[in-house]
């Protein structure tokens, strides 16, 4: 019988895994699925796609970070589009208290904020 001892110099194992950056990576491939399928206009394949991923990026960065801010503008577009309007507001609340907070940021570039900071409720 062989053992492998793994070589532990070598690049490709210089990154540790662990559960949360498997957590991290399959929000992002859940995400990048939901976006093909709204490419190809299937909301309904979308949807708990970009739910699972806004989900698993809430429980391994917290709820604050900019990746939940990302999906959440993911899941808000998504729900402005399925005419869901409650839910699309309530995500955009929660992004924008996040870039309130300087801990979000807006999906494709920075955010300039005033120092006027209104109280969302």
């Amino acid at each position: 019988m062989i053992h492998y001892k793994p070589d532990m110099t070598s690049p490709f194992h210089a990154h540790k895994s662990t559960p949360d950056s498997y957590g991290r990576l399959l929000a992002l491939l859940y995400s990048e699925q939901s976006m093909r399928y709204l490419e190809q206009d299937k909301c309904d394949a979308a949807r708990p796609l970009l739910q699972r991923s806004l989900a698993m990026f809430e429980t391994v960065n917290g709820s604050e970070s900019p990746e939940v801010s990302s999906a959440l503008t993911r899941l808000a577009w998504l729900s402005r589009r399925q005419e869901k309007y409650a839910e699309a507001e309530d995500a955009c609340r929660r992004v924008l208290k996040n870039v309130l907070d300087g801990t979000g940021t807006l999906e494709g570039g920075e955010v300039i904020v005033s120092s006027y900071k209104p109280k969302i409720t």
